[in-house]
């Protein structure tokens, strides 16, 4: 499948909103470091911090600001632990909603247009879904959905599935630890530092990708398209026919 490349309008507008995200950061600097620390401080009531973690990441909130504040609110292996709890129940959820409610109606909605669901193969799998939730790219729910969806077996599905995301988790976790106490301006560096990270990722993997639709392709295909088609010699041992009189190739 040919991977989706962000047209340059479509940057230019991220990079609008990040200015204007950074603006609003800079005018009102002190109340957000007073709504981070009403956010991150002891009387913050537990429970609706991990109510919040086991329903926010299923719809596709971002689960690096709860894994930050784990690490605020517990120690390392409290808050290890927690994440590994929740990401279990992220994983036993997903896999319930995408086959119950939304396989079939992807399933319907492809059927019609004449394409059905790329499934996994019975065997030779565990390695690519290995690779597909370590590999950094697409967001946590993301992953979660679309490797339910790919025919995975459950106990598979959770064996790989929750490692995978706990590894990716541990250091956020560890941050959210150091973070214990500080301002807001430390947790937007770690959130930049993560966003640098991706688009570096990214970057690399423009630079070494050759597009099998850019325009130079295209050009060597419309090329090879309307070049002479190639005579082939007979195959040995066989006469050439003559062509009956009035035909294409014969003598008229």
């Amino acid at each position: 499948m040919h991977p989706v490349v962000p047209s340059k309008r479509t940057i230019a507008a991220l990079m609008i909103l990040l200015a204007v995200v950074a603006t609003l950061v800079w005018l009102n600097a002190g109340d957000l470091d007073e709504l981070w620390q009403g956010i991150v401080n002891d009387k913050t009531h537990v429970a609706f911090i991990l109510g919040l973690y086991l329903v926010l990441p299923l719809i596709g909130f971002p689960i690096t600001v709860f894994l930050l504040l784990l690490g605020t609110h517990f120690d390392v292996a409290t808050g290890l632990f927690i994440m590994s709890v929740g990401m279990a129940a992220h994983l036993l959820m997903t896999f319930l909603v995408a086959n119950s409610l939304l396989r079939p109606v992807l399933e319907r909605y492809l059927f019609k247009a004449a394409h059905r669901m790329p499934q996994l193969p019975e065997s030779g799998f565990v390695w690519p879904s290995i690779l597909f939730m370590v590999v950094p790219g697409l967001s946590y729910t993301m992953k979660n959905y679309l490797l339910s969806l790919s025919g995975i077996p459950f106990l598979y599905y959770i064996a790989i599935g929750l490692p995978a995301q706990a590894l990716l988790g541990i250091p956020i976790v560890v941050v959210g630890e150091f973070l214990e106490g500080r301002h807001l301006w430390w947790v937007l560096l770690v959130l930049l530092l993560i966003g640098l990270g991706y688009g570096l990722r990214y970057w690399v993997k423009k630079r070494r990708h050759i597009d099998p639709f850019s325009k130079e392709r295209q050009k060597e295909m419309n090329q090879s398209d309307v070049e002479a088609p190639k005579e082939y010699p007979d195959p040995p041992g066989e006469k050439k026919r003559n062509a009956p009189p009035g035909s294409m190739g014969g003598k008229v």
